[in-house]
């Protein structure tokens, strides 16, 4: 299958940590949940992997549409399981970027169709001043920006 061998090229060839290979599965399998739960497949809550859609069913759902209907089923509450941050729905939309890049350098794909999709913006309301002194001030201690007075 298409992921399995995705997810043992990142672990043995990239050498992604066993986390990482675990994340990037359960986005995957969450993909192929999404595209077969109008088709009565899998519960969402059903474990991840299990051979739920075939090659030429998951290479079909690799559109840009269909990329977009995941991303807002992803932001809307995934059948009932709840909203996800933009940050989480920008990790699944790079997992099938990379998935996608992946099936490109097979020959599987002829373009990677997430790069049409727009990413939902992560921000939190914070000017990017803020932001930028809030991580600047957790890198040094507090004392970045502070002034001293040299006598």
């Amino acid at each position: 299958m298409l992921t399995d061998s995705y997810i043992d090229y990142i672990s043995k060839v990239r050498r992604y940590s066993g986390r990482t290979c675990r994340i990037y599965a359960d986005a995957l399998a969450a993909f192929c949940r999404f595209c077969t739960r109008d088709a009565g497949g899998e519960a969402p809550g059903a474990a991840p992997g299990g051979g739920i859609l075939s090659d030429g069913e998951l290479l079909d759902n690799l559109i840009p549409s269909r990329l977009r209907e995941y991303e807002v089923w992803l932001m809307d509450g995934r059948d009932g399981a709840g909203r996800l941050d933009a940050r989480t729905v920008n990790l699944h939309l790079s997992v099938l970027s990379g998935f996608c890049r992946f099936l490109l350098r097979e020959g599987h794909l002829q373009a990677n169709p997430v790069r049409t999709v727009r990413r939902p913006s992560g921000r939190t309301g914070r000017s990017s001043t803020t932001r930028r002194r809030a991580s600047c001030s957790a890198r040094a201690g507090g004392r970045c920006g502070a002034r001293t007075a040299s006598r």
